[in-house]
């Protein structure tokens, strides 16, 4: 009897707790429901967050990469990139690309730039900037401003530049900056660059401001390290600042500061501009519906195709805006033809191909390039 008590209150007493484990793991399940269905009212809520280009001004003293990750943080914005890099010591116009717009980011870096600084003559260091070891040091003779500009004229238009070997450049995939610090120089293929406009104003002896426009891939600072060795007295890149980069100026830029303070208020998108902006340094041509549907494919489009052109023209190769009848922009062409070409006996050849089409009913990267 004693024993058969027991067995009934160890019973009664498994039974509770089972009841008890059973009662929680039912509300541990309702919570889960709840914050699930919390979650998905809160995305439900949410604005959509825009696509476009936030064109930011990146302080010297910080790396293009760390100014990134601090603009994804204040924003809370993962899907972000930067447009072009800007070395450490430089300050500048550092554009920023959110959602679709990262699609165009190798496209915003064909941009023209307009870069302001400061060369200091009779010193080359290692890395052609202030920040290197000091290789040479040379006398700095008196030049007149035509001395000067007869040098600087040789520097305009198209010129080959050696990388230097301070640079993110890869050598048998290794890259230069990494060999240069272990004492390692390689040879460095001459590549050709467009250099739009230079012009210098002398400050004092050894110091010389310039601003200069110019393509894409330009070391600037072997352009510094050049006109010295031109005036064979030596020189470096003692400060520089990015103030225009396609249609972005220093005069639009805003600062970190300023994005956590837009970010705080949730009013970041403000502060962008459409991915159609962005591109407007391309010129711009629309189709037909019938290239308009071939462009949504992925598709070359022939040139009775193209409803307008660019009243300035474009050469083959050209990167171009491709918009639909009402202006809609659809994806960045390459022209496969010059627009002179097009108005020949050429008109139903393939005479733009799609590099990147931006509709979003047409899978990213579509395209019948080779």
């Amino acid at each position: 009897m004693v024993a058969s008590r027991q067995e009934q209150a160890g019973s009664r007493s498994l039974n509770e707790r089972g009841g008890a484990a059973r009662r929680e793991a039912t509300r541990a399940r309702q919570r889960i429901d709840e914050t699930m269905m919390n979650e998905q009212a809160a995305v439900a809520c949410k604005p959509r967050q825009q696509d476009g280009v936030l064109n930011l001004w990146k302080p010297a003293g910080m790396t293009s990469n760390a100014a990134l990750l601090k603009v994804r943080r204040l924003t809370g914005r993962r899907k972000a990139g930067h447009v072009g890099i800007l070395d450490t010591h430089a300050a500048g116009l550092l554009p920023i690309c959110f959602g679709k717009a990262t699609r165009i980011v190798q496209y915003l870096q064909l941009a023209p730039k307009t870069y302001h600084g400061v060369m200091e003559l009779g010193r080359s260091t290692d890395t052609q900037d202030a920040q290197g070891r000091v290789l040479a040091e040379r006398p700095v003779p008196f030049f007149t401003d035509e001395e000067i500009e007869a040098v600087v004229a040789r520097y305009r238009g198209e010129i080959l530049q050696q990388p230097p070997m301070y640079s993110a450049l890869k050598h048998q995939g290794r890259r230069l900056y990494r060999l240069a610090r272990q004492g390692i120089i390689v040879d460095r293929p001459l590549r050709k660059v467009t250099i739009h406009a230079f012009e210098l104003r002398r400050v004092d002896g050894t110091h010389l401001s310039f601003a200069v426009t110019c393509s894409t891939g330009t070391y600037v600072r072997t352009l510094c390290h050049d006109l010295g060795e031109e005036l064979a007295c030596g020189a470096h890149l003692k400060e520089l600042r990015r103030v225009v980069l396609g249609p972005f100026r220093e005069t639009d830029a805003i600062s970190l500061e300023e994005v956590q303070e837009l970010a705080r208020l949730g009013e970041v998108e403000r502060a962008m501009v459409s991915i159609d902006t962005a591109l407007s340094f391309l010129p711009p041509c629309r189709v037909s519906e019938r290239g308009e549907a071939q462009l949504r494919h992925g598709q070359s489009v022939a040139g009775d195709q193209l409803v307008s052109l660019p009243a300035a023209g474009f050469e083959k190769g050209a990167m171009l805006r491709l918009r639909d009848g009402e202006g809609r922009l659809l994806a960045i062409g390459e022209g496969l033809l010059s627009s002179a070409q097009l108005k020949g006996a050429l008109l139903g050849a393939a005479a733009v191909r799609p590099k990147r089409v931006l509709v979003d009913d047409v899978p990213v990267g579509a395209s019948d390039e080779a």
